[in-house]
């Protein structure tokens, strides 16, 4: 339970880092956006998890549990070091590609870049923002939750505190993050990444 509560806050970290990087910038998530940030999240964590227990069930529980351990740690280490290469790059924006259709040209720079999803630069999030910005938050959960699900973690637990946690952290972050500086927010973005490895070492031992 202990262990499902720990992976469930660093895969929610990086919501409330968007939150706060929203308060700052004066822009608000109302309910129902939030409500979908917190689904989208929940479904993607259910179904990489779903993933993750079918494939477990070709190997045996000690090699299921150490390959989950060891993806955990990968994650870890490959959201820690995307953590450290975005501030070292500061303000500057990167795109992973450019595609002329614009649905995926729109998705590929949310994933990238977060504080993209206010497309229309309204100061609000609405419903179909919220999809992209759900997307791009539960890209580093589905590597995690398939790694955890490897190592028997229950089914339907993760993605509800997962989802719960999301939700609670992103109106959290917005709530507060008038009163926080950058150089804090960027400072908590490298949390996630510590935590994963050291939940991947944890449960390999």
């Amino acid at each position: 339970m202990e262990f499902m509560v720990i992976l469930a806050l660093a895969l929610s970290i990086d919501s409330l880092c968007v939150g706060l990087s929203y308060g700052m910038r004066g822009i608000a998530i109302p309910f129902v956006p939030l409500l979908a940030v917190s689904l989208i999240s929940s479904m993607a964590t259910f179904i990489s998890m779903y993933i993750g227990s079918g494939l477990a069930v070709f190997l045996n529980p000690q090699a299921a549990k150490m390959l989950g351990a060891i993806i955990l740690i990968g994650v870890g280490i490959y959201v820690l070091t995307s953590a450290i290469k975005e501030g070292q790059a500061g303000q500057k924006e990167a795109e992973l590609l450019t595609i002329r259709l614009n649905f995926i040209e729109i998705t590929v720079k949310v994933i990238e870049q977060p504080l993209k999803a206010d497309l229309d630069n309204s100061g609000t999030i609405s419903t179909v923002e919220a999809a992209f910005l759900g997307i791009a938050l539960a890209m580093d959960a589905f590597g995690a939750s398939l790694g955890a699900s490897m190592e028997g973690m229950p089914l339907v637990g993760l993605p509800v505190a997962v989802g719960i946690f999301n939700m609670f952290f992103l109106h959290l972050g917005v709530y507060i993050g008038k009163g926080v500086t950058a150089a804090k927010n960027e400072r908590l973005k490298y949390l996630p990444g510590i935590i994963l490895i050291l939940l991947g070492f944890i449960t390999m031992f």
